[in-house]
């Protein structure tokens, strides 16, 4: 069965990647080729690097419970999982196609991964964003204070009674 709301092309308009679900597992087709099968009830946010070369995707298992890891290129990431059902999102590649982010739902925690680089656990993560040049990293957190604040490159800013957007120069 072909995920048809998974249908992504990429970037230069040159592949297409889309999810089936077949008897032995759900997988990504790249131009035609099918990955690897995992042994999941889902493939999540499958996209394509912003140079087209690379791709990324969320997997949730079968698991009791649950795990969930991230696939760049075919290679697996750590597996999370928890007390609570965890649950990986924001899967986002910087604009030079060099670095990968992503959030992890974990117990009632969220941190971000940055290139494999678990950051500091919050009650809260929003969403993430790249520097045009690809070279920072930022988010807004919630502390268990419930004051927001802007963590760039892992250093947390002063702390606020709200955020809005994030925009780099």
């Amino acid at each position: 069965v072909i995920d048809t709301s998974a249908l992504t092309f990429s970037p230069d308009s040159q592949h297409l990647l889309y999810v089936t679900h077949e008897k032995d597992g759900a997988s990504i087709v790249v131009d035609g080729q099918r990955g690897k099968s995992h042994d999941a009830w889902g493939i999540f946010e499958p996209t394509f690097s912003p140079d087209s070369k690379q791709t990324a995707y969320i997997v949730k298992t079968h698991i009791k419970g649950g795990e969930v890891f991230v696939v760049i290129n075919g290679q697996e990431g750590k597996r999370f999982s928890g007390k609570k059902e965890p649950w990986v999102h924001n899967l986002t590649f910087s604009p030079d196609s060099k670095r990968i982010a992503y959030v992890v739902t974990l117990d009632n925690e969220r941190f971000v991964v940055a290139d494999d680089k678990e950051g500091k656990r919050y009650k809260s993560v929003g969403w993430i964003t790249f520097s045009p040049d690809g070279s920072r990293l930022a988010y807004v957190a919630q502390a268990g204070n419930g004051k927001v604040f802007v963590v760039i490159d892992g250093n947390e800013g002063r702390q606020f009674d709200g955020a809005g957007d994030l925009v780099f120069s």
